[in-house]
């Protein structure tokens, strides 16, 4: 009986720290594939957040720039309703930004250096919230 609580006890540190791992974010030990997987998985929970509400009033929506090119600026802006935890949100922004350019450092990316035109503003369409430039 104490060696079955105890090889749980080790199969449980094992699962937890791996998860730990996966949470990491990019680092030297981590392959494409891992960091590839880290940054769509980090992008798919920051489009949840962004998507959560229905946009009905422009007013109540803002933009950031997000991500970053190989040779300098974001790769394009997200819209986020003033609704949801913008602290939180901008966190997971800031973070895929700085992950996204670790990344291109670590695999060498290079990318074209055109620079996206950052909106003058919102506008709702069909509950969606668009750029208007």
């Amino acid at each position: 009986m104490r060696n079955l609580t105890f090889i749980l006890t080790i199969l449980a540190f094992v699962t937890i720290s791996c998860e730990e791992d996966t949470l990491s974010g990019i680092t030297d030990s981590t392959s494409r594939e891992e960091d590839n997987n880290f940054l769509e998985s980090l992008s798919e929970e920051i489009s949840d957040m962004a998507e959560e509400f229905e946009c009905v009033e422009a007013s109540e929506w803002q933009f950031t720039a997000i991500g970053t090119k190989a040779c300098g600026g974001p790769t394009g802006f997200i819209a986020y309703s003033t609704q949801i935890d913008a602290v939180v949100f901008l966190e997971k922004v800031n973070l895929f930004t700085e992950q996204q350019d670790i990344f291109n450092k670590k695999w060498k990316v290079f990318s074209d250096c055109t620079v996206p035109p950052q909106p003058e503003g919102i506008i709702c369409v069909d509950g969606k919230p668009e750029f208007y430039y």
